[in-house]
């Protein structure tokens, strides 16, 4: 059977929201441009947010790069945050706060690697 443990489950779980993410950026271009000239964002930098989002989270869903993963989505899910909070839509950031909590149970999925090997006499 297939063990998981909560930050296992959590890296997984930041991974498949950050790449659903990223699909939708940059694949729904009318509605997602339309949401962020309503919100006063560069018109094409959906794309880019959304190419972003897709390489986090395949960095986080490879346990070797799940630490750049964490590193690039961290100041991704915060913008979003802020600016949820800033456009006063409150309910959506509380399930970003929780990605955001995720993120940080994820650390804890990554995996350490001792390189240090001492030569036998």
């Amino acid at each position: 059977m297939l063990e998981a443990s909560i930050p296992l489950l959590a890296a997984w779980a930041n991974s498949a929201l950050l790449g659903l993410a990223g699909l939708v950026n940059w694949f729904d271009g009318r509605r997602v441009r339309a949401f962020y000239e309503n919100w006063n964002l560069p018109a094409r930098s959906y794309r880019t947010i959304g190419l972003l989002e897709i390489v986090a989270a395949t960095f986080i869903a490879v346990p070797h790069l799940r630490a750049w993963g964490i590193v690039l989505a961290a100041p991704i899910i915060f913008g979003s945050v802020v600016m949820l909070l800033y456009h006063r839509h409150y309910i959506f950031a509380l399930g970003v706060i929780a990605m955001l909590v995720a993120l940080g149970a994820a650390v804890l999925a990554i995996p350490s690697y001792d390189y240090v090997q001492y030569a036998s006499r």
